[in-house]
């Protein structure tokens, strides 16, 4: 099993998550959202970037909820990490 840590990023686009995962299932929660996806082809599906601002937003809110402790640590394993990257990256872009 590899982490699932892009999975998971993909995932919190279309959806709030916040227990463990195994990666299988979190493919299989991801396939609903993107039908076709395999890793080894896309490295960020363009279904995706439309919606990159809720996923910030949402990985900010579990890392806010494990601060408190009200979720695991390993409720995000890389989330909130990416969320500030990715907002980095994009105000790059927009500067």
């Amino acid at each position: 099993m590899t982490n699932p840590c892009f999975e998971l990023w993909y995932l919190i686009h279309f959806q709030d998550h916040f227990a463990q995962i195994t990666r299988d299932r979190l493919v299989n929660l991801l396939e609903k959202h993107i039908p076709d996806y395999d890793k080894s082809m896309c490295l960020y599906p363009t279904p995706l970037k439309s919606l990159t601002e809720q996923a910030i937003q949402r990985a900010e809110k579990m890392a806010k909820q494990i601060e408190r402790n009200e979720l695991s640590e390993h409720s995000n394993p890389c989330c909130s990490g990416l969320a500030k990257l990715i907002s980095s990256l994009l105000s790059l872009k927009n500067s």
